[in-house]
């Protein structure tokens, strides 16, 4: 009987000691078994094992809560937006379109004389004297411009004299209805594009020298320029006409 009561007594102290021990163990490594058991998602299985099943019946909640949340509003609310947006478009004015055609052919007027800037050059048209000889007769001019001086030069030369210089016996040699095509340079050479009518002119060769000397006396003046190159109808010709003065080549005001 003693020894029954023995070990009984030992069994206990063995079973309290057990414990005290696994006690000791789980609070030493309580951070790593809450980490774990985060983890793993053990305590959500055991929620949802032992979890009451839901019923059918109605909740006692809040009605207001159950409702559908405010963003089902919103959509309606972003749909009614571009209406008011889109009916100025659906709905245009006339009025404004003639004030905008208006304003854009006043542009263009204004922009021209800003732009437009003026230079003072030599026009060399020809004087015809009683004798029969004939020269340059340089005239100043003031030119207006916007973009190509040159080109506005040489339009001017081809207007002629006014009428004050005609009185005073200047004559413009170039032929009336001759036509400037184009004018461009490179390498100091100014390409000087003339209609057909520059060929043939009245006074014959003598009168043919003298035009030549206008367009090129004109042309050089501009610093850019050194020698000019006649074309006729965009092509390069040997001679201007068949009495056998040379264009094929740029020439020189002292090479004429």
């Amino acid at each position: 009987m003693a020894r029954k009561k023995k070990k009984t007594y030992f069994g206990v102290i063995f079973w309290i000691a057990s414990i005290l021990v696994v006690l000791i163990v789980y609070l030493w490594n309580k951070p790593t078994i809450t980490r774990v058991i985060e983890e793993t998602g053990f305590m959500e299985v055991v929620k949802e094992k032992f979890s009451p099943a839901p019923t059918d019946k109605p909740s006692t909640e809040n009605p207001a809560e159950t409702k559908e949340p405010p963003k089902a509003t919103q959509p309606e609310e972003k749909e009614t937006e571009p209406t008011p947006k889109q009916t100025p478009l659906e709905t245009p004015s006339p009025t404004p379109k003639p004030t905008k055609t208006l304003e854009k052919s006043k542009e263009p007027s204004h922009t021209t004389e800003e732009t437009k800037k003026t230079i003072n050059m030599l026009i060399y048209f020809a004087k015809v004297y009683d004798n029969g000889e004939v020269i340059t007769a340089p005239v100043p001019r003031k030119i207006e411009y916007k973009d190509a001086p040159l080109t506005s030069t040489l339009k001017t030369l081809l207007a002629g004299p006014t009428e004050t210089e005609k009185k005073s016996g200047i004559k413009n040699l170039i032929p009336e209805g001759t036509k400037l095509l184009g004018v461009s340079v490179k390498n100091r050479i100014a390409y000087i594009n003339m209609s057909e009518d520059l060929r043939f002119n009245p006074l014959g060769q003598e009168g043919l020298l003298i035009e030549l000397k206008q367009i090129v006396y004109t042309a050089t003046q501009f610093p850019t320029v050194d020698k000019v190159q006649i074309l006729i109808e965009g092509k390069i010709i040997p001679y201007l006409a068949p009495e056998g003065i040379p264009i094929g080549k740029p020439l020189k005001p002292d090479e004429i």
